[in-house]
């Protein structure tokens, strides 16, 4: 982003993003960014990324994001 558009990536244009891909039903491209985020996830992109998860019935997918969150917890504290 910061190379083709000028534009220094920002947390809440990370979060903008998995929201954008879990309410049009990419939940793979949102799960995909919020293991690849350069920043520590924060609030706004897990909640994106469950109520995603929850508004099309893919349990597995949150709770593959709770375990990924745990291990991002430990990495962080």
């Amino acid at each position: 982003m910061g190379v083709r558009y000028g534009v220094k990536a920002k947390m809440k244009y990370y979060s903008c993003m998995v929201d954008l891909y879990g309410k049009s039903g990419e939940l793979e491209k949102a799960e995909k960014l919020v293991i690849d985020i350069l920043f520590k996830p924060n609030v706004g992109a897990w909640s994106a990324s469950l109520t995603a998860c929850g508004l099309y019935s893919c349990y597995e997918l949150a709770n593959g994001l709770e375990n990924l969150a745990s291990v991002i917890v430990q990495l962080f504290t």
